[in-house]
C-alpha cells in the first residue's frame, strides 16, 4: 500500500511538471519594472520612458500603447477587469476600459 502511494505521488508531480513549460517572450528593448494580467489573456508590462505593452492572447504577442509622458512607470494593477492603474516617477495614469484610453496625472494635479 505504501509503495502505491509513492509511485501515484511521484506520477502526480512529474505529470504537473511535465506540463509547467517556460517560452521566450520577443519583447521591444528596455527596462521593464512590472506585469500583470487583468485577465487570464489580458496583461500589461510597464517600464521605463513610459512604455506601457498590452497582450490580449496571454502573453504571445505584445502591442505597444500610446500615452503622453516619458516617466519611469514603475507598478501596474487593475483591481478589476476594465479599471486599472499604473504609477511611476512623478505620474499616476487610469484607465477604465482595459487601457484603451488612459488619462495621466502628473504630480501635483491629482484633485480630479
Amino acid at each position: 500500500m505504501k509503495n502505491t502511494f509513492f509511485f501515484l505521488l511521484g506520477f502526480a508531480i512529474m505529470s504537473y511538471t511535465a506540463h509547467a513549460q517556460w517560452a521566450r517572450l520577443d519583447l521591444p528593448s528596455g527596462q521593464y519594472q512590472d506585469i500583470f494580467f487583468s485577465t487570464e489573456k489580458t496583461g500589461f508590462l510597464v517600464g521605463d520612458s513610459g512604455m506601457i505593452l498590452k497582450t490580449i492572447d496571454d502573453g504571445v504577442t505584445w502591442r505597444k500603447i500610446e500615452i503622453e509622458t516619458n516617466a519611469h512607470l514603475k507598478s501596474v494593477h487593475f483591481p478589476s477587469e476594465n479599471v486599472g492603474y499604473i504609477v511611476g516617477d512623478s505620474v499616476f495614469l487610469k484607465t477604465a476600459d482595459r487601457g484603451k484610453r488612459g488619462r495621466c496625472k502628473e504630480k501635483g494635479n491629482f484633485g480630479e
